[in-house]
């Protein structure tokens, strides 16, 4: 096995919601550069901070779903030219992605995955979510508690054209199943993959993280277009994953990739909707 993984966007599954990007940004028949000093960065290694609750024993949490913070978009001619964009676009990838959201574990925090705090604020929950997500002891976390740990954090994806017992399987499916429809990729490893990391005592960490609005979607929003999920947003994150193993030197390797958040639904404030665009170079 070798200390890092090369993987390219363009491989993988077809994310639910880089379809709404493309049929939007399409109908917007302009394009603006991607801005490139602003944002929110991070110059240090993080580490997420430990939840108080999350010593508590798993028959002491209650997984109660917490209502999203929504809204009734106006019905203008933006909103319903985009909406119907949003249906017709997404028909075709609604059957993948419900067959893989059939293997999607219940929420749960363990296999060394952790509570993260609540947050109101979407780039300092995209920035405690992706060092989480990244942050990975290979020999003392387990994959399938990161696919529950995934669960416990998603946020529903509730654009029209998502029918709704897909919405919650969005993350889960972006992270783990590539194979649901041809699309980006995933920075999560194969089950064989992380076997290896373990046995050779693999580390991560992610440093230096950029968290940008992406230009693309500011732009559909500034349109007139409204998601009924108030805290839906597009995120572009980019920084530096290193990769330690005993014996060998460490390795930096400059990563990009979207996270999309909205309302948490096991718990308050944000959670993520899905994870794509992932690239490693």
């Amino acid at each position: 096995m070798t200390r890092s993984r090369k993987i390219t966007a363009g491989t993988g599954m077809v994310l639910i919601i880089l379809v709404i990007v493309c049929v939007a940004w399409a109908a917007l028949g302009t394009h603006h550069p991607r801005p490139s000093t602003s944002g929110t960065k991070s110059t240090t290694a993080i580490r997420p901070r430990r939840h108080p609750s999350a010593s508590l024993p798993a028959s002491a949490r209650q997984w109660v779903p917490v209502p999203p913070a929504t809204t009734v978009p106006p019905q203008t001619p933006v909103q319903l030219q985009y909406d119907s964009q949003f249906e017709s676009g997404l028909a075709p990838a609604m059957p993948g992605i419900e067959a893989a959201g059939q293997h999607m574990p219940a929420p749960a925090y363990a296999g060394g995955w952790e509570l993260l705090p609540v947050s109101y604020q979407p780039d300092q929950w995209v920035t405690q979510f992706t060092a989480a997500l990244l942050g990975i002891d290979f020999a003392h976390q387990s994959r399938t508690g990161l696919a529950a740990w995934a669960v416990a954090n998603e946020a529903p994806e509730m654009v029209p054209g998502v029918v709704p017992w897909v919405q919650d399987t969005v993350l889960y499916v972006s992270l783990f199943d590539q194979s649901a429809g041809g699309g980006t990729s995933s920075p999560i490893p194969s089950t064989d993959q992380w076997q290896a990391n373990a046995s050779s005592g693999v580390v991560w960490s992610a440093s230096q993280l950029l968290i940008e609005m992406d230009p693309q979607w500011s732009q559909i929003v500034a349109s007139g277009w409204e998601p009924t999920d108030t805290r839906f947003c597009d995120y572009d994150v980019s920084g530096v994953l290193t990769v330690n193993q005993p014996g060998q030197p460490t390795t930096t390797l400059p990563f990009s990739m979207q996270i999309y958040v909205g309302s948490a639904h096991w718990h308050q404030g944000y959670g993520t909707v899905s994870v794509s665009s992932w690239s490693e170079s």
